[in-house]
């Protein structure tokens, strides 16, 4: 490989391999200040955390068509100025540092680069943003995803050893003995009783882990990421400890069934168990409706993406914004909702229901107010509902946020749509 004229590497593989990792680090090595993007179906959370440390960048998921590949690397290429004086930042802290008086995210999308300032009141933001709508909005990012008819790689005995699950309706909720909700504040219901006392933070934390993640966790896995700076015997201790009171806590429960297993150092729920996950089951609803939308069956879609829309309360793990374990699943689920709330709103839009089409769009504004093109899609909603003055003040809108946020200008394409507006000269 000549590496030394290039800016930006592109691998592509079917997954996330040793032989991309292993050469994820060779061009990390030979050249540390070049973007390394990796291009494949949906890898584990351990297989991304080792490519991440090895050098990656970033990473999508496949398919991803030629256009939108174009549009990604012109993006970066646009940004990589700005972006450079951010290198600094170690990319095994999930991309998140303090800087200035706020935080500053920097994250690769799959079509710009974006800066989002998460200001000090976030919670008064959580606040608002949970009301609207009866709370069933959050902030996500769109970027491509799985093929409609693939799943995640899994092992066959991670499958062989899967509890049972189904979709969420309140008639099978209370037939099912474990209900984990995590989209929001984690809540576990065990033979229909809620567990209100956990017997440590961490316990809590590895049985969510564990329950969401829905397949067998290796013992070490789970030591590093709870007790990552702890010599080995303290960190088996303490895991021990707190799978002890776990077990203990839904002993108190049911002391005939026992709710987590281990078996070949690895931890696992009981597969006998009639187990109910609402992570599981948004996902599950999001990839049938790619499936049906991608059949052009568009109405049986629009359902699916209302019902794992429904499904979706807030962040997940929401009260542990400060643990890093959650981070990947979050962005990823978060990425997941935002499409479908752009894929609902582009819907609406089509089929000229510009009520329900304002009604996407300024949910998602609620949470990233510098989002240029849903600005532009809610100026067009408000021009085709006969409220001209009203995309104009979205423009202004638009401009206001970008400049206090980003320290930027809109974008020549809001511009031209702003002087239409203003002329009249859409046609309706």
């Amino acid at each position: 490989m000549h590496l030394l004229t290039h800016e930006v590497v592109v691998l592509v593989d079917s997954d996330f391999s040793g032989n991309m990792k292993n050469l994820i680090k060779s061009i990390h090595t030979a050249k540390p200040r070049v973007l390394i993007i990796a291009i494949s179906r949906e890898p584990t959370s351990q297989q991304v955390v080792s490519a991440y440390r090895a050098g990656l960048s970033d990473y999508f998921f496949l398919p991803v068509d030629k256009k939108k590949l174009c549009e990604l690397l012109q993006s970066i290429c646009r940004k990589k100025s700005i972006g450079s004086q951010f290198s600094s930042i170690r990319k095994s802290t999930w991309r998140y540092a303090k800087l200035l008086s706020g935080w500053m995210a920097y994250t690769i999308r799959s079509v710009k680069v974006r800066f989002s300032l998460v200001r000090r009141n976030w919670r008064k933001k959580r606040t608002l943003r949970q009301s609207a709508l009866n709370g069933k909005f959050s902030r996500l990012a769109h970027m491509p995803d799985l093929l409609p008819n693939s799943s995640p790689q899994r092992d066959m005995d991670s499958l062989a050893m899967s509890p049972k699950f189904a979709l969420a309706t309140p008639a099978i909720i209370g037939s099912h003995e474990l209900v984990v909700t995590s989209l929001g504040k984690l809540q576990v219901s065990f033979q229909n009783r809620i567990i209100e006392r956990w017997p440590s933070r961490k316990g809590r934390g590895i049985f969510a882990y564990i329950a969401t993640s829905g397949r067998k966790i290796y013992r070490d896995v789970l030591m590093e990421n709870f007790w990552p700076d702890t010599a080995t015997d303290s960190a088996r201790n303490s895991l021990n400890v707190a799978l002890h009171g776990l077990r203990r806590t839904f002993s108190h429960v049911d002391e005939q069934r026992e709710c987590i297993l281990y078996r070949d150092e690895c931890y696992f729920l009981n597969p006998e168990l009639h187990y109910y996950c609402d992570t599981h089951a948004f996902c599950e609803l999001y990839n049938e409706a790619r499936v049906l939308e991608n059949r052009h069956h568009i109405e049986a879609a629009i359902d699916k993406y209302h019902k794992a829309a429904e499904l979706y309360h807030g962040d997940f793990m929401e009260e542990d914004l400060y643990e890093e374990w959650p981070t990947l699943e979050r962005e990823n689920l978060r990425e997941k909702y935002f499409a479908i709330l752009e894929i609902l709103g582009s819907y609406y839009i089509k089929s000229k229901n510009y009520a329900e089409a304002t009604r996407m769009c300024e949910q998602i504004l609620l949470c990233d107010s510098c989002r240029e093109d849903v600005h532009r899609k809610l100026m067009l909603c408000h021009y085709y509902s006969g409220q001209r003055d009203k995309a104009l003040r979205q423009f202004q809108q638009c401009q206001k946020s970008m400049s206090e946020d980003l320290g930027v200008v809109p974008s020549r394409a809001t511009f031209e749509l702003k002087d239409k507006i203003q002329a009249e000269q859409l046609i309706m």
